[in-house]
Formats: structure tokens, C-alpha cells, sequence
């Protein structure tokens, strides 16, 4: 019966039947190119070349991906999502930043079955509760001085992924999203931190994390909240509630005019002294838009680091940029960036080869970068 019934729907879809069960959506298929030039001059001491380009923008690369909509019914619905990302440079000089040269990933493979009146379940590989709606409040998101601060790896001793990235954006992971109620939305996701089988039977590590949405419109202005907390709690070896995080953040809209806010903490047990660190992060965004294809906009992040912590002392950013779309498909960007990093103790030669003392404890960075991006 069930290969009658599996048989009668695939013949229906080559036939171009209008009869099938469920009548589904033809599938979007859609994709991104995103490609970036960089100066950067740091101090002597780093030793690093000061051009690179074209790279892609890290963690933001180019991709290309398949989506759609399957009626179920009764209005309930399943969306389908499928999502490679590309990054074919071959640019990254610290060793740690291999791991991106042309790399093909998958960013999303995911299904989400619901209603809008009763919610939806998402399973698969997503982003994590938050993560996008805390991107989006930098307007500098997707250029080399975005949020992420992927792209300061270039940098000698900065820690790539403050404020942000306490985790990856995507994980296999099991969700739901309650009916938005008057702008308020919540969610709960789980997910073991894509570890493999082997690595969960002695450190497996649970992961809940939940979100607080909230969206309205006043007076003529716009205001976005989003609040999120993570948990991890590990059985076997290692001991439960190790790590967890907060972040927090809003933007306001008023016309042309937008900025916003954001605060984020991480803490976690240092293995190498067993202590509890507290890291701490501030940011603050703001832009405008000259005319309707021109933006400006400036963003500022502060991260302070636990002493106890495995990096120690504080790094900032002070970002400019401008973005341009050419057409509705196509957009350039400039920015500009000061950076700094000090620590509470030497950042070694390992980091900064030409410090014949091994005593420096501290480097600043300029950072001047274009970039053009095609999506379709």
C-alpha cells in the first residue's frame, strides 16, 4: 500500500498532475557572492602582510542554497531550506584560519513544520535562536568590520568571534517558535553542540537555549528587542552547567534614521585553572540612510576579559562604512576600522614574531577595505 501510494505521487510529479495530494510550491533557488580587497597595517612587530584580496567576508562567504513551501493543509505548512556556503579565497595568513580556505560547508539543511496560529518546529541544521536578529542590528553586517569580527584574525592577537560568536550561528538542532502575540515571540531550541556519537558518550553536552523577541511600531518609529539566553549542562567526565551566555540588544528605527544597542556575556570554567571566567561585551551601532541606495553607519565594541580567563585584558573596534546598492541585486561597500588589542600579559612570539623582547602585551591595527556583493 505504502509503495502504491509513494508511486501514484511520483508519477503524478513527472506527469505534471494537477491531482497530487498536496499541491507544492516550486522550490526558490537563490545565491550570494560576496567578495572584499583589505589593507591593514598593524604593528612591525606582528610581521604580517598588510594586503589581501580578493578574499571573501569570513563566516558571511558566498553561498547558494534551495528553498520552499509545502502546503500540509488545515493551514499548517512545511519550509525547507538547504544552504552551502562557499568561500573560495586562499588568503588567510594566521594557520588558524585554514580551515576557511576554499571551504564549501553547509550552512542550513532544515525543515519546519507548524502554523501560524499554533507555532513552528524546526529540526535540522539552523541558526541558533538570536543569531540572526542580533547580526541584523549592525547595519555593517556582511563587510570585514561586521559584528563578528571574523576578519580580524588578520590581526595579530585579536580574539576573532567577540562579542558574538560564543558558539557557531548554525546547529542540528530541535526548536520551537510560539505565535507572535502582539509583536512578543518566544523560543526554545535543544542541540548537543554537533558533537559526534563518540565524543557524547563521555563529555556529551546538552545545549537549551531560549529567545525572547519582541517587535512594534510607534509614533512612526520602529523598535526591535531580542534577548537571548544559552545553557550547556556536560555529563561524564565533565562537570554539568560549564558554560552559558546572554545577550541582549535593541534597535530603533525613526525614518532614515537608526541605532541601536547590545550587550553579551559568556561564562565558562577555564580548564587550565579551573575558575570561572566572565566575559563581557558592549556594542553600539548606528547608521543613516543619505538616499534610498547610500547608507553610513558607524559601530563600536568593547570586550573586557576575565583575568581568570584563557585571554585576559580588553580589544575594541571603532568601525566606518558606507554601502551602495547599485541595483536591487547589487550593492559595493567601503569601511574603515581602528582596532586595538591589550593584554594583562605578552601576546607571545607566536602572535607577534618580530618582538625580540616577547614582552609586548599589546597591538593596534588600521583597517581599510572595499568589497562588492551580486545575490540573485
Amino acid at each position: 500500500m505504502q509503495r502504491n501510494l509513494l508511486l501514484s505521487l511520483v508519477l503524478a510529479s513527472l506527469c505534471g498532475s494537477t491531482t497530487a495530494a498536496f499541491a507544492v510550491d516550486a522550490p526558490i533557488v537563490y545565491g550570494l557572492v560576496k567578495k572584499e580587497i583589505k589593507y591593514i597595517n598593524q604593528d612591525s612587530a606582528a610581521d604580517r602582510r598588510e594586503f589581501y584580496g580578493p578574499t571573501d567576508v569570513d563566516g558571511l562567504e558566498g553561498r547558494l542554497g534551495v528553498k520552499g513551501v509545502i502546503p500540509l493543509g488545515s493551514d499548517f505548512k512545511g519550509v525547507y531550506n538547504l544552504e552551502l556556503g562557499l568561500n573560495s579565497s586562499l588568503d588567510n595568513a594566521p594557520a588558524a584560519d585554514a580551515a576557511s580556505d576554499e571551504r564549501i560547508r553547509i550552512r542550513q539543511a532544515n525543515g519546519v513544520v507548524g502554523a501560524d496560529k499554533c507555532g513552528f518546529f524546526t529540526f535540522g541544521q539552523a541558526y541558533l535562536p538570536g543569531m540572526a536578529r542580533m547580526g541584523a542590528y549592525d547595519p555593517l553586517l556582511g563587510t570585514g568590520v561586521q559584528m563578528l569580527g571574523l576578519d580580524f584574525r588578520y590581526i595579530a592577537g585579536f580574539v576573532a568571534g567577540y562579542p558574538s560568536l560564543t558558539r557557531s550561528p548554525f546547529m542540528n538542532l530541535i526548536s520551537y517558535a510560539t505565535p507572535a502575540w502582539n509583536g512578543l515571540k518566544l523560543t526554545l531550541s535543544f542541540d548537543n553542540n554537533d558533537q559526534t556519537s563518540a565524543a557524547r558518550t563521555t563529555t556529551a553536552e546538552r545545549w537549551w537555549t531560549t529567545e525572547l523577541a519582541y517587535d512594534v511600531e510607534f509614533s512612526g518609529m520602529k523598535l526591535s528587542f531580542t534577548g537571548v539566553y544559552g545553557d550547556q549542562s556536560k555529563d561524564g567526565t565533565k562537570a554539568k552547567d560549564e558554560m552559558s551566555y546572554f545577550q541582549t540588544g535593541a534597535k530603533l528605527s525613526v525614518d532614515r534614521f537608526a541605532v541601536g544597542l547590545g550587550y553579551y556575556w559568556l561564562e565558562y570554567n577555564n580548564p587550565l585553572n579551573a575558575k570561572n571566567v566572565d566575559d563581557k561585551s558592549y556594542m553600539a551601532v548606528v547608521s543613516y540612510r543619505v538616499i534610498d541606495p547610500l547608507l553610513l553607519a558607524a559601530n563600536y565594541y568593547m570586550t573586557k576579559f576575565d583575568k581568570q580567563g584563557v585571554n585576559t585584558g580588553e580589544q575594541s573596534q571603532f568601525g566606518l562604512g558606507a554601502i551602495l546598492g547599485l541595483s536591487e541585486n547589487v550593492s559595493t561597500h567601503l569601511a574603515f576600522a581602528l582596532v586595538e588589542r591589550e593584554s594583562n600579559t605578552a601576546l607571545g612570539t607566536s602572535l607577534l614574531p618580530k618582538d625580540t623582547t616577547g614582552a609586548k602585551k599589546d597591538n593596534s591595527a588600521t583597517l581599510v577595505l572595499a568589497g562588492v556583493t551580486f545575490k540573485f
